[in-house]
C-alpha cells in the first residue's frame, strides 16, 4: 500500500501508484518510477517538484491507527454521555 502526501497536507492511501511525467507538449504521460515527475491519483496529478511525496506503508498499520483514533473518540463520547 502507498500513502500519497500532498503539499497542502492531504493524505491518500492506494494499492497501486500511477507514475506520470510531463511531455514537451504539456500533457502528462504514464511512466515508470525512474522517470516519474509525480503521481496521478483519481485523475489529479501530484508533482514531486511541488512537494508531493509517496511512501510505501503497511496498510494494516495505517488502518489500525485510524481505528484507534475512532475508538478513542467513541469511548470519550460514551463516557461523557454517562457523566451528564
Amino acid at each position: 500500500m502507498y500513502r500519497i502526501t500532498t503539499p497542502t497536507g492531504e493524505t491518500h492511501l492506494t494499492e497501486k501508484i500511477t507514475y506520470v511525467r510531463q511531455h514537451n507538449s504539456s500533457v502528462f504521460l504514464i511512466t515508470d518510477q525512474k522517470r516519474a515527475e509525480g503521481v496521478n491519483y483519481h485523475g489529479v496529478n501530484y508533482l514531486f517538484a511541488d512537494g508531493a511525496q509517496v511512501h510505501e506503508v503497511d496498510g494494516g498499520d495505517e488502518f489500525k491507527a485510524v481505528w484507534d483514533e475512532l475508538d478513542a473518540a467513541y469511548r470519550e463520547g460514551v463516557a461523557s454521555a454517562y457523566d451528564s
